[in-house]
This record gives structure tokens, sequence and C-alpha cells, in this order.
């Protein structure tokens, strides 16, 4: 996992990820992003420069929605005021040659697995994050019982 630009981003921009999206800091987030590639094995995938940071304009299940031509929900989260983490995607700039094999419809395919991951990425770190905290309360409060008996 050390080698794993996607962890490495996650943890990188996290802050910036939990930030609404009007008031994340978008070129911080491509910073992340490319340090996460220079730093990692992702540096030796001669594709990586193509790799790069996209903020989609509704949540994730308008953009399912709008992607199977359902019809959306009546009152859609504003794009701005989705949270960094709920927007972003990760996309990747393809020359005409692979445009043909990889068309319009199956580049957002890949985005929306890409968004979902990034969900489960930060779903994963925040329930860690609180698993670690309940553990170190739970260790003083034993601590507590202990000097108090």
């Amino acid at each position: 996992e050390s080698g794993d630009f996607f962890t490495t981003f996650i943890q990188s921009s996290m802050g910036e990820l939990e930030k609404k999206v009007k008031d994340m800091s978008h070129t911080r987030v491509d910073q992340h992003l490319e340090s996460a590639l220079k730093m990692t094995t992702a540096q030796f995938d001669p594709h990586h420069e193509r790799l790069r940071v996209e903020f989609c304009d509704s949540a994730f299940s308008d953009h399912l929605n709008k992607l199977h031509n359902l019809p959306a929900k009546p009152n859609p989260t504003h794009p701005q005021d989705l949270a960094g983490y709920s927007a972003i995607t990760l996309t990747m700039s393809l020359d005409p040659i692979h445009r043909l094999v990889f068309d319009n419809g199956t580049m957002q395919k890949y985005e929306m697995l890409c968004r979902r991951l990034i969900q489960a990425s930060i779903a994963r770190h925040k329930l860690s994050s609180t698993f670690k905290s309940h553990h170190q309360l739970t260790k003083q409060w034993a601590h507590l019982d202990d000097v108090s008996s």
C-alpha cells in the first residue's frame, strides 16, 4: 500500500476533500495528485501524466441517473455545496487514437467507478480514525477506572 498512488493521494488531500467544493483549493488538490504520482510506483506508468482531477457538477446518484437516462431527483444538490470527496473524480486525457477505443460513455463509467473508489477510501479513512480515537479513549477511561479503584 505504500506504493499506491491512490491511497497516498487520498491521505495527502484529505483536508481539502472534506471542504465544500466552493471552499476548496483545486490547485492544491492537483498538486497532491501530482505529488502522489511522483512519490509512488505510478511514476513508472508511461501514461501517469495524463491523469487529471475533475470535479463533477452533480452528486453521485444524479450523475448515475444522467448516465443511464433516468429522471433526476426533484431538488438536486448545487455543485458548489457538495463536499469535495463527493464531487471529485480522476479522469484520463486521451489522444484521438485512444478515443477510438474508449468512447465518452466508457470514460464516464470509469470516472463513476473512480468517484466510488474515492468515496470508499474517504469512508475507510474516517472509520479508521474514529476507531483509533475510540480505542485511545477506552484506554484512558480504563486507566481512570484503575486509578479510582
